[in-house]
């Protein structure tokens, strides 16, 4: 777990990181994690963040609870 993660919780619970942004506040951009089978040794992780860190907006990156 990410030091700055925190989970939603529903009836199905949603992982998810959010960067806010410093100037452009009027604008969120939303991340979805590569989605994969539960039985895969492929784990889920957050893709694009180093990509976008640039990107002076709000940021929600979402992930799949196992």
């Amino acid at each position: 777990m990410l030091s700055n993660e925190k989970t939603y919780q529903t009836n199905l619970p949603i992982k998810y990181i959010f960067e806010e942004g410093q100037k452009n506040k009027d604008y969120l951009l939303v991340m979805f994690s590569g989605f994969a089978e539960n039985t895969s040794k492929v784990k889920h992780a957050y893709n694009y963040m180093r990509t976008l860190k640039n990107f002076d907006c709000h940021k929600l990156f979402i992930i799949p609870v196992n």
